[in-house]
């Protein structure tokens, strides 16, 4: 396999791949293995975690200050 230099893709492109690697981590892949699949470094694949696991902390803030409690959209959820 011929290896791609991630800089000039595309951003969208690269946004796919790291939508990707996020999916396949949430299903228990390893980032060694991530790493291997997509064709970078583990501290990449690390940064991406990170950068994820950011977002869903700042998204969970922004529901917590535009809802009266977290309990209210936990039994939001239970009751969809």
């Amino acid at each position: 396999m011929n290896n791609i230099d991630g800089r000039r893709l595309s951003d969208s492109i690269r946004e796919e791949i790291r939508f990707k690697a996020i999916k396949d981590w949430n299903a228990g892949m390893s980032p060694t293995n991530l790493a291997h699949k997509y064709g970078t470094s583990r501290k990449i694949v690390y940064q991406w975690i990170d950068r994820y696991k950011l977002k869903w902390f700042n998204d969970l803030g922004h529901l917590v200050k535009h809802n009266s409690t977290i309990d209210d959209e936990v039994e939001s959820d239970k009751a969809a």
